[in-house]
């Protein structure tokens, strides 16, 4: 079963490789992963008639930094019930990253602006690492982000009832843990790239020593030495309620960072409780979807983009 599954997400993304990539034509890569703050260089105007806000505070806490987002609001005229709302989690170990980058892309607001164009507003948050504070108060802050922006609906436009959770990495675990442990304000739709999914699975597995110290970081004890509640507390497919939202799960099969096995672990789980799940397996391409080179890695992140906007579209 696992390997007809994978057999049918290899031949998905055949597909979306040689189709025209009209959504992800011109969008820049780098050969491998890198952080870069580029909404700076931009105005708060981007293509297509989009409007963005940077570092719009959504919380405070005495001895914290402000928590910000950055807005990225669809071109007018929107509908009357209010444009369907993207909330992105970054990612970089729970210990690093910022809401402007992503992975290999150059320019990744110019990115989340395209979503905006295609008349979804994007919000992209900032929350607390754990060099600031341990779990679970970076979770406590993506619920903050969530519901501050359900306070703001009318301020922005936004139809709160239609809202997805889309991360990276960590901030794929962030967000799937936000979505499948809601009990209000719950997103319709999930989108995971290459999230850690499964805390007492990274425990068990050989090898991949970075993601289970940097996870260890984050719980404030050693995975092999954490309370199996911890883990299980901290792990999206540990307390799932109910069958969660339609739920997109991307992984490259030859990432050496977080194993896939994480991102099958969670769709065989959300499918055995009657969700509505799609995985794509992309083949050949390691963590933040980088590849052999500059080409691969392109490809696949483009792949992976066409098939979260087709997600987004079809569910959201």
């Amino acid at each position: 079963m696992r390997r007809a599954g994978l057999l049918a997400s290899v031949a998905l993304f055949a597909a979306c490789s040689q189709s025209p990539l009209l959504f992800t034509d011109g969008i820049e890569l780098a050969a491998k992963a890198r952080q870069l703050d580029a909404y700076p260089l931009r105005s708060t105007s981007f293509a297509g008639g989009v409007r963005g806000l940077a570092d719009v505070v959504y919380a405070r806490h005495d001895g914290f930094r402000p928590l910000t987002l950055d807005l990225y609001l669809p071109p007018e005229p929107l509908p009357v019930a209010g444009a369907p709302l993207i909330i992105y989690v970054h990612g970089g170990g729970w210990a690093g990253g910022h809401a402007r980058a992503s992975g290999a892309f150059s320019d990744f607001p110019g990115v989340l602006a395209r979503f905006a164009a295609r008349g979804y507003a994007v919000a992209s948050i900032n929350y607390r690492l754990s060099g600031e504070a341990r779990f679970p108060v970076p979770l406590d802050d993506v619920r903050t982000a969530v519901a501050w922006l359900h306070k703001q609906a009318s301020t922005y436009a936004l139809d709160t009832s239609r809202v997805a959770l889309w991360g990276g990495s960590a901030g794929g675990h962030l967000a799937a843990l936000a979505a499948l442990q809601c009990t209000s304000q719950c997103p319709k739709v999930l989108v995971s790239w290459y999230g850690v999914h499964d805390l007492q699975a990274l425990r068990d597995t050989p090898d991949y020593l970075a993601i289970r110290s940097a996870a260890g970081r984050l719980l404030g004890c050693e995975l092999t030495h954490c309370d199996l509640a911890v883990l299980q507390a901290a792990s999206p497919v540990g307390r799932l309620q109910g069958r969660g939202p339609a739920t997109l799960l991307i992984h490259g099969d030859a990432d050496r960072v977080v194993p896939y096995e994480q991102t099958l672990l969670l769709a065989d789980r959300l499918r055995r409780q009657g969700g509505m799940v799609r995985s794509l397996v992309v083949p050949g391409v390691g963590h933040s979807l980088v590849g052999a080179d500059q080409a691969a890695t392109a490809a696949g992140n483009k792949a992976a983009l066409e098939a979260t906007l087709e997600f987004l579209q079809q569910n959201l």
